[in-house]
């Protein structure tokens, strides 16, 4: 995908694109797997793939909750938490050792999915096994 092309002067619907179908593709993926290890008997290995799934699909639905949040509110500042936001998600590490800039933090999906349970009310926690 062009970035251009979604945007002429910022990167950040090229960023959320990114996120969405990377996204997209690891929850096929995963699935995909997930299917296939369960008609193989394996179901601890179906379940951490489907929690995975399930984990991924969060991460995307608040990436693209934060977007039309600040979209509504029309503050170019905002902005800026979603830029700081996609580059977490997207190229964050936890690890320092791992990590190659320890300004990109590494967001922890289970905060993702506790706020998600609140505004969705919703128990993610107990369909994610926690």
């Amino acid at each position: 995908m062009d970035g251009r092309a979604l945007s002429p002067v910022s990167k950040l619907p090229a960023k959320l694109f990114d996120l969405e179908q990377v996204g997209l593709r690891r929850v096929m993926e995963l699935a995909e797997a997930s299917v296939r290890e369960m008609n193989r008997g394996n179901v601890i290995v179906s379940y951490v793939l489907v929690r995975a799934a399930l984990e991924t699909s969060c991460l995307m639905l608040d990436a693209s909750r934060l977007a039309i949040k600040t979209v509504k509110k029309n503050e170019v500042a905002a902005l800026n938490d979603v830029d700081k936001f996609l580059m977490d998600v997207l190229v964050g590490f936890k690890s320092k050792e791992w990590g190659f800039s320890e300004e990109y933090i590494a967001r922890n999906v289970l905060t993702i999915i506790q706020r998600l349970s609140k505004e969705l009310e919703i128990d993610l926690l107990w369909v994610a096994g926690l």
